[in-house]
């Protein structure tokens, strides 16, 4: 039995968000919902969504700042998001796909423009899953610094994540 995805909604339109959760809710998955950004921040620290949908107009800190501080301190680091606002500004929604979002939506928008967006997201997610094996780069990295390592990377324009083990050492990062 396929696991339910779970989506973690952030707005601060009561009306959108309660419209949002029935809907997605409707075609089976499991929705969490904040309309605070603080208090989203600390929910999302020690869980991961398989999909954030954030409003851009949030209370105290823009969704823009939101998503910066969710890939800086959080699990959720990598989860995908989707952005929704009400720009007008095409640099916005440049901004967006610039900081990864896999789409953005201006408001108003019909909710099954969302639905398929969402289901577009996720059948993303599973081609880039199945179709390239969980590690291209393996190996013991004993003589080479971590910072030469991501210069390596970042020369052979490779992206992805980055797992470090170190044995008998605790490291941050």
């Amino acid at each position: 039995m396929p696991r339910t995805q779970t989506i973690f909604l952030v707005d601060d339109d009561a009306n959108v968000m309660a419209l949002l959760q029935a809907a997605l809710r409707l075609k089976g998955y499991r929705v969490i919902a904040r309309n605070d950004p603080v208090a989203a921040l600390r929910y999302l620290r020690g869980r991961v969504p398989d999909l954030l949908v954030v409003g851009t107009e949030l209370p105290d800190i823009d969704g823009f700042e939101f998503i910066r501080r969710v890939q800086g301190s959080t699990r959720a680091a990598y989860a995908p998001f989707i952005l929704i606002g009400e720009e007008t500004e095409p640099e916005k929604a440049a901004l967006a796909l610039r900081m990864g979002a896999r789409e953005f939506l201006r408001k108003p928008f019909a909710v099954e423009e969302l639905l398929v967006r969402v289901e577009k997201v996720f059948q993303e997610v599973e081609r880039s899953r199945t179709a390239s094996p969980a590690c291209d780069l393996e190996g013991r990295l004993e003589r080479i610094s971590f910072v030469q390592l991501i210069r390596f990377l970042g020369a052979m324009e490779l992206s992805g994540r980055l797992h470090v083990s170190v044995p008998a050492a605790p490291v941050e990062g």
